[in-house]
């Protein structure tokens, strides 16, 4: 079956149960909650300094040190947190939550050893 044609079967499935909801006074549990602004999660860059700074001065912490990992909105650093570990910032004024935990969870990860970029060692034989 084409993926668009199950998209609006299971749209239209989807009115047809919260109408019936609405009528039988269930609706405001069938609602789902509206999604989160998306959120992007990269390294910082030189060019997010000024960013880290304000970021710093809101949250009233030092700016964590070594590599850094970024969580924006929309292209506005919203949260920051070290890959070696140690506190992150936020902005204190909007909801960061799940960005701060979704970068540390993934500084966590990056902190062991990469499996995919070990090399292998080479034995070497005298040649005498």
């Amino acid at each position: 079956m084409h993926p668009y044609l199950m998209y609006t079967i299971a749209a239209t499935r989807q009115q047809e149960l919260l109408e019936e909801a609405r009528v039988r006074g269930l609706a405001r549990a069938a609602r789902r909650p509206a999604p989160g602004p998306d959120v992007t999660v990269r390294f910082a860059r030189d060019t997010d300094a000024l960013a880290l700074d304000r970021l710093a001065v809101l949250a009233e912490r030092p700016v964590p040190q070594g590599t850094l990992l970024l969580a924006s909105v929309h292209g506005e650093v919203i949260a920051a947190a070290a890959v070696e570990g140690g506190p992150a910032i936020a902005d204190p004024f909007r909801r960061t939550t799940d960005a701060v935990s979704q970068i540390c969870s993934l500084a966590k990860s990056l902190r062991g050893p990469i499996p995919w970029l070990r090399l292998p060692m080479r034995r070497l034989r005298a040649a005498f």
